[in-house]
């Protein structure tokens, strides 16, 4: 078989070639084959491989054979290097092309065969934990340049095969250590890189088929969780492994195998045609989440480990700005506003137990933890990486790490200590609530998360709701409400940006400490608790059982954020300083006497702790507003009251859009604040400063009654997870389908494609998932997700597979549904939609039964359902407003999407039994025999109305049990008009139809009676006589006056 070669390409594909020696076919040159190969950039490498370029070139060849001799018989493993030759050798093969020196080719390629030539018994490598990749000479660049060069004539005639031996050697080496690894790392993919553009060069089959077998172990749950993150939960790591997988899997989509090449191992046929990114689908999912894990100025996101410089470094408004959905590694955020204007708020809820004070690692403890950015800097700030290449000793790094470092809450108990013995572990995380906006009109959205820990941590509750709320298109506010429960003290914690020093203002008193919060507080607790208490200094406390209010001001900038805390019984408030971290690493320019840098510790930012000692069952609400204000503009917020009883809390702010009110409780009892009652988890009240009602928000069942209207939405549901489809069942190294099957009928969870479910594992973990469409699977309902639901469910128990464990769960997951309400002013007063509601049908002929229906959704208007036989039967031609669900708490309304609950009240479309509504249409289709041709108004699953063509002449309409015949002399064979129209007849629980055809009236004030409350509200048109020729023609019109 004849010897091919493939060469690196950086990016022009199509001008990818075979290259055979025996063909006579050259070899074109490229000077960035070290993008392939994980090498620096050539000749940018640096003075030093330049110097060492220069000295071998004065030298006389055989003094630099003899020099290169010496080097290489130190060598005792394959990673070991020949001290600078190598690097040199690729100055001298970049210089050869560039200059046209046949010379220079020609010493480079003596230092290549001599080093190889040197070691050809070894076999043994070393490989070093960060870096691996080094095990492979870095000279591979040179060969890859010179592989055409005719400076081989010069050397021995095994040269060739001698250096490519010496790379195949190297390469099986290291893949041989590397399989003899327990743990992978981080530092793998520099491998991977430099394997893979190895292969690619020696045009290799049986390497590059090496590297394919490692990376189905590295693109794998043990490496990354389901969503993409990598498992060190830090995007300067995860973008430092995706720098090195973009280009290896570009060298394995470049790979050709040679001509008669067959693959013994896998059955590969590497043509160009084979798919390695539907091999590793986790390569795509990382791949998307490396895009997006930046702020708006384009700065990775400081969570755990990851470098963020200050935000003059970067452009405002030019990185990603939708919301990161991660729903695996537990982090979502929110977005408001465009360009430098936009604020981001984010909230990590990591599914495992990481950073002080369980342990060290790239984590840190951010779990519920909080970072705001606005006004081009993150103003609630998560500090970023402090290395130690970057002068940090062990206890400043680990101070960052820790949770008093981040904006979350912790509950403490001496008896729960080591806190480190549950390092790892599983935190029970899960994500309870996620609203985008796109339902409240860009309104309100909503992210809340609960984090309990270890059962050892001895925790009963740790949950934190976040309220984004827009005040315009550019100004928001975040409301944070965080509940605690369990543990001796229950403490929460703001850290200011790190970007620029801060003025803090208050006009609370504040009380100046004597000593370190480790002197105040220490003592009375645990030795956990005291951990790198002695860096909060410069101590003053307020009284916690007031309102505080607070402004940190960008001494830079000029920018500001505006803090306003409730009263939390028996707390104290401790403002202090603690080291700043981004301007010691980033920017460091104030110079002490002697001229050194300004030393870590003395860049200090504020830092604020709310401490409250608890009984074990005692519950703390700690509740906070934050809005981020750009210099030279006022505050859209200008007071915020507090009102709470028990776990429920009530906030109203008032400012620039009027006044919010919103309503979060633990419970269902009715509670009055102003002139409002309110009952369930979460409502919001938006009015002007007339008090006029703007719009109006509830979750879960909840609702709220004012003055003159009443806004309530459908109960939650809790589902039943029966398991995924059959044959779905992944292996534990596989992501899991994203498929799940629930025990309830479709059309019991109409309205819930697009939106996300909660599931909740026997734990209390969970992992939300987005649904696509819900589709019936005999007597159950099969729901197609977007994303992963990281579990596996076979009705018996559940596992989920988590950075190569695998964790079991009894019974199977049940899922909350908390249906959300939002309606608007125009729908609070008389119930009236905004349009009519118009079905158009179109002409079918058919000889079997074919129906047709509209229902009235919340927040997607009519959706129409195509019967099996009429899939071309009707269209919809406009829609009425998607917020329409009005609401008319005096009349007998019919509820909507109540499921036979007689309960809560909650938002209605006015049809059927109220005080008006009408229905034009005509029945039939021209030139046809229209009999079977049948309009139902159904109440639930019941017909309220029916309007029927039964023969020729003969017609009827049917109100329960009772009949009116009528008969027309046009043998129905052209459409007939019908208008039927309705009252409420209340008190009497009846309605009073009356119908006409053209300007016969066929019954008028005919009394029905009401029906019973119904699952849902439809109009039904279509035909059930067999010889029926004709449907619907024309337009159904809907109407509610």
């Amino acid at each position: 078989m004849a010897k091919t070669y493939v060469p690196v390409m950086l990016a022009i594909a199509t001008a990818f070639a075979i290259h055979a020696a025996e063909t006579g076919l050259t070899h074109p040159v490229l000077p960035q084959s070290e993008w392939q190969l994980n090498l620096q950039e050539i000749p940018e490498s640096g003075g030093k491989y330049n110097a060492e370029a220069d000295r071998l070139i004065a030298l006389p060849l055989d003094e630099l054979k003899k020099q290169v001799r010496t080097a290489a018989a130190r060598i005792r493993s394959v990673d070991e290097r020949a001290g600078d030759y190598e690097d040199a050798a690729n100055v001298l093969a970049y210089r050869a092309l560039q200059e046209k020196n046949e010379d220079y080719a020609r010493r480079a390629l003596w230092i290549l065969y001599l080093i190889a030539e040197q070691t050809r018994d070894i076999f043994e490598t070393r490989p070093t934990f960060f870096n691996p990749g080094t095990t492979i000479s870095p000279s591979v660049y040179a060969y890859d340049k010179l592989h055409d060069s005719p400076a081989w004539k010069h050397l021995p005639a095994d040269a060739r095969k001698t250096v490519e031996e010496w790379y195949v050697r190297s390469s099986w080496s290291l893949l041989r250590s590397l399989a003899q690894t327990g743990k992978l790392v981080n530092m793998m993919p520099h491998a991977i890189q430099r394997g893979t553009g190895t292969a690619l060069v020696l045009n290799s089959p049986e390497l590059m088929r090496g590297w394919i077998g490692f990376c189905d172990r590295f693109l794998s749950p043990g490496q990354f969780l389901s969503d993409g993150i990598y498992e060190d939960f830090s995007p300067s790591y995860h973008y430092q492994v995706m720098n090195h997988l973009r280009p290896a899997m570009f060298n394995f989509e470049q790979f050709r195998d040679p001509p008669g090449y067959r693959d013994l191992v896998y059955g590969l046929k590497l043509d160009g045609t084979y798919s390695f990114r539907d091999r590793w689908p986790l390569y795509e999912l990382a791949a998307r989440a490396d895009d997006s894990l930046r702020f708006p100025d384009n700065r990775l996101i400081p969570l755990g480990d990851t470098h963020c410089p200050p935000s003059a470094d970067e452009a405002p408004g030019t990185g990603p700005t939708r919301n990161l959905e991660f729903n695996h590694a537990g982090h979502f955020s929110l977005n408001h506003g465009s360009g430098a204007a936009q604020q981001q708020l984010h909230l990590t809820f990591a599914p495992i137990l990481h950073g002080p004070p369980y342990g060290g690692g790239h984590a840190h403890m951010d779990n519920l933890g909080l970072i705001l950015y606005g006004a081009g800097s993150d103003w609630l700030a998560d500090a970023g990486y402090a290395a130690y290449a970057d002068g940090f000793g062990s206890t400043d790094k680990y101070f960052h790490h820790t949770v008093r470092s981040h904006n979350t809450a912790f509950a403490w108990d001496r008896s729960a200590e080591p806190y480190r013995n549950r390092d790892q572990k599983p935190s029970r995380s899960r994500l309870l609530a996620y609203e985008d906006g796109s339902g409240s009109a860009g309104n309100l959205r909503l992210l809340e998360a609960s984090s309990p820990g270890d059962a050892a941590d001895k925790v009963a509750l740790r949950r934190r709701l976040l309220l984004q709320i827009a005040v315009d298109d550019a100004a928001c506010y975040t409301l944070d409400l965080f509940r605690l429960k369990g543990g001796e003290v229950h403490e929460s914690y703001l850290r200011q940006t790190e970007d620029e020093p801060c003025t803090r203002t208050t006009d609370a008193p504040l009380k100046a400490e004597t000593g370190t919060l480790k002197e105040i507080l220490g003592p009375k607790r645990g030795s956990d608790y005291n951990n790198y208490l002695h860096f909060f200094r410069e101590v003053k406390s307020a009284d916690g059982s007031r309102p505080l209010n607070y402004e940190w001001r960008g001494n830079d900038s000029g920018n500001r954020l505006n803090v306003f805390l409730n009263p939390v019984p028996g707390s104290v408030s401790y403002f202090a300083t603690i080291p700043n971290l981004r301007l010691y690493k980033f920017k460091n320019p104030r110079r002490e006497d002697g001229g050194r840098a300004i030393p870590f510790g003395k860049l200090r930012g504020d830092h604020l702790t709310r401490t409250r000692p608890v009984s074990r069952d005692e519950l703390t609400v700690f509740g906070a507003l934050y809005e981020v204000i750009r210099k030279g503009e006022p505050a859209a917020v200008t007071s915020v009251d507090w009102f709470q009883d028990g776990g429920a809390i009530a906030v109203t702010v008032t400012g620039k859009m009027g006044t919010d009110l919103i309503y979060s409780s633990d419970d269902t009892a009715v509670r009055t604040v102003g002139t409002m009652h309110f009952s369930g988890p979460l409502a919001v009240v938006r009015r002007t400063s007339s008090g006029e009602v703007q719009w109006v928000y509830t979750r879960g069942g909840a609702w709220v009654k004012g003055d003159g209207f009443l806004a309530a939405g459908k109960p939650a549901d809790r589902l039943g997870v029966v398991g995924l489809p059959p044959g779905r069942q992944p292996a534990a190294e596989q992501i899991s389908g994203n498929e799940l099957l629930v025990n309830a009928p479709p059309e019991k969870l109409a309205g819930l494609d697009g939106r996300w479910i909660y599931p909740e594992l026997s734990d209390g973990s969970g992992y939300g998932v987005k649904v696509v469409r819900v589709e019936p699977h005999g007597t159950v309902s099969r729901l197609i997700l977007a994303n992963s639901p990281v579990f596996r469910a076979d009705g018996k128990s559940t596992r989920v597979y988590m950075l190569g464990k695998e964790y079991t769960f009894p019974g199977t997951p049940e899922i909350d549904i908390a249906w959300p309400s939002f309606v608007s002013k125009d729908h609070l007063k008389d119930g009236t939609p905004p349009v009519n509601t118009r079905l158009e049908f179109s002409k079918v002929a058919k000889t079997s039964p074919a129906f047709a229906s509209v229902e009235f959704l919340k927040k997607q208007g009519w959706r129409v359902n195509r019967g099996a036989d009429s899939d071309e039967a009707f269209s919809v031609r406009s829609r009425i407003n998607p917020f329409a669900r009005p609401i008319h708490p005096s009349a007998p309304l019919l509820q909507l999407w109540n499921n036979g609950k007689q309960g809560t009240p909650e938002a209605v479309y006015p049809f059927g039994p109220l005080p008006s509504g009408s229905i034009r249409t005509s029945l039939g289709t021209a030139g046809v025999q229209n009999q079977g041709a049948v309009l139902r108004l159904n109440a639930g699953n019941s017909p309220l109305l029916e309007l029927r063509l039964n023969n020729n002449t003969d017609g009827e309409i049917r109100l329960g049990d009772k009949v009116i015949r009528f008969q027309s002399a046009s043998r129905f064979l052209k459409p007939q008009n019908f208008d039927l129209r309705w009252k409420d007849a209340s008190p009497d629980k009846q309605g009073l139809l009356t119908v006409k055809s053209g300007s016969t009236v066929l019954c008028a004030d005919e009394p029905f009676a009401q029906p019973g409350i119904p699952d849902r509200f439809s109009l039904t048109v279509g035909y059930d006589g067999a010889a029926n020729r004709g449907l619907l023609a024309g337009d159904t019109v809907i109407s509610n006056k």
